[in-house]
Formats: structure tokens, sequence, C-alpha cells
């Protein structure tokens, strides 16, 4: 949509509300696991295990409280970056440069059980949320978009008038900026290393959906105003924006090491990451499918 107040108050009512129900899946994630272990007594087999996920608990021992079953968990809050590779097929992708992604997350980890496949692992359910920013410049040269709208001219001389004329333009992006709240499920395998002491490998396959807010700078190529006379002065321009509501799914692997540090645990690893967007940016392309290649490190408690 172009970019206006009645489309920016309705954007800003949806982010608004998205980020809203991430801060409630953030304080579940968080704040329930912490407290519980606050709380927890210093005969309590989940204080002293020593791997990184919790031993398996019986359905009847957790009770159907959500809260329940998140409280016994490790939790672990992490920062990861990289760059943004679009796959260039629609018409939005094939002006996109390569951007970078910036995201900051958390993750719980439930119910773990010994994996089948290896039977060496530990294996669990995990639980995800965050916020992540993606950032693309763009080829500002290359037509993208064409739009009708309205520009408003001044016309007559000792009584002048205000008119609106019909006017067609195309458009250029020139910087594409995506924010978006995102929660997933997956699961997670770990193995103890024998360097550094106490440290752990995981690996861990997830995916899930996220809902967003897109915003792409225009850069006008070309204008044609309808019915403009000579002696006509142009008040108002072409629009130099454009938004949207974004939503999409994902999918990613992601492995790396978890070392003690005190009473808590560095992560440290690498995640590849494949996602793919719906919005209305340009004429006939509504998706932008991405590839991002991100460095992980965070902290476990």
């Amino acid at each position: 949509m172009i970019y206006s107040g009645k489309s920016r108050s309705r954007c800003a009512r949806l982010l608004r509300r998205a980020a809203i129900a991430w801060a409630y899946i953030m304080v579940a994630l968080l704040v329930g696991p912490a407290w519980a272990r606050a709380q927890t007594s210093p005969d309590d087999p989940f204080a002293e295990r020593p791997g990184l996920l919790p031993a398996a608990v019986s359905a009847s021992e957790l009770g159907t409280d959500l809260v329940g079953f998140l409280a016994p968990c490790p939790f672990d809050v992490s920062v990861r970056t990289g760059p943004a590779i679009v796959k260039h097929n629609g018409e939005l992708e094939r002006v996109l440069d390569p951007g970078y992604t910036v995201d900051l997350g958390a993750r719980t980890y439930c119910h773990s059980s010994p994996a089948w496949l290896w039977p060496s692992a530990e294996a669990a359910w995990t639980l995800s949320g965050g916020l992540r920013y993606t950032f693309h410049d763009a080829d500002n040269d290359t037509q993208a978009l064409s739009r009708s709208h309205q520009t408003t001219v001044t016309r007559g001389l000792f009584t002048p008038s205000t008119v609106n004329l019909p006017t067609d333009s195309t458009f250029a992006v020139s910087e594409f900026h995506h924010v978006a709240v995102y929660g997933g499920a997956g699961r997670c395998w770990t193995w103890p290393v024998s360097f550094p002491r106490g440290a752990h490998f995981w690996l861990q396959a997830d995916g899930g959906g996220r809902l967003g807010h897109v915003h792409a700078s225009l850069r006008l190529l070309t204008t044609n105003i309808r019915g403009l006379q000579p002696g006509d002065q142009v008040v108002g321009g072409p629009p130099r924006k454009i938004t949207d509501i974004t939503w999409g799914l994902y999918t990613g692997v992601d492995m790396g090491f978890v070392v003690p540090c005190r009473r808590a645990e560095l992560l440290l690893g690498a995640r590849g990451e494949l996602q793919h967007d719906w919005m209305e940016i340009t004429d006939h392309d509504d998706q932008l499918t991405e590839i991002q290649v991100l460095l992980v490190a965070g902290v476990r408690f």
C-alpha cells in the first residue's frame, strides 16, 4: 500500500497488537522458568543435572498448566546476525541486493528424552520466539512498481484554486526494511564433548511463522500528470514510501557448542534459515524468499 496516514495508523495498530502478543510469549518463556528455578530445592534433580536438557517428566507430574510444563525447563536468550540473500526469482527479489539480519530471540527446552537415532544423545522439544530486523539495499535504477495517484496543483493567477489531477508514476526501490516477530517449535539434540570440560554440542531443527511490517523507500523514475495546464503549480509530489503488513513461514537448522560459565552457559554457533514472506510491494509479485546464514551467541540459564 502507498504510505499514508490511514495506512500508517492501521500498520501501527497491527504491529502494536503483535508486539503485545510477543511480549506475553517472552514473559511465559523467560519469567516462568526463572521463577521456578529460584524456588528449586538443592535436592531437586533438575538443579543437579549436569547435561543441557531436563530429564523426562510424566504428564501426571507436569499437570496441564503451561507454566508448570515450562517451569522445570532451561531456557536461553541469544543474538543472531548475518547476511540475508534473496533468490532473485521474483520482481521484488531481482532489485534487492544482499542484506543483513539482526535477531533477538529466546528458546525453552521441554520434556527431554534419549534420542532414538543416537543413543548417546539427549533430545528435547523446543519453543522459540523473537524479534528480527532485515535490511536490503536495492537497485534504484530498475523499475519495480507503478502507481496511479493524485497530484495537487494550484491553478489561476488572481484567484488560485486547488485541483487534484490523476497521475501515473513509476518508481524504483532504493531501500528495503523489514521488521517481524516470530514464533516456532522444533527438536533439539545434544551430545557431550570432551573439551572444554562440561561442554555439549547441540543440533536443532525448527520451523514456525512470523508477522511483520515492511517499509520500502522509493525513487521516482517517470511521472505523467494528466490534465496539467500551463501555469499550474505542483503542490504535492508523488509518494516516497510504501508499506505493508507481511506474514511468512520459516524453517532452519542451527548447531554449535554450549560451554559452562559460572551459573549460566554460553552458546556459540551458527544457523541456516530459509524463509518465505508474502507482501504487496511491486506490481506483479507479492512474495519474497530469503536464505540467511547467521552467527549465534547467547546465554543459557
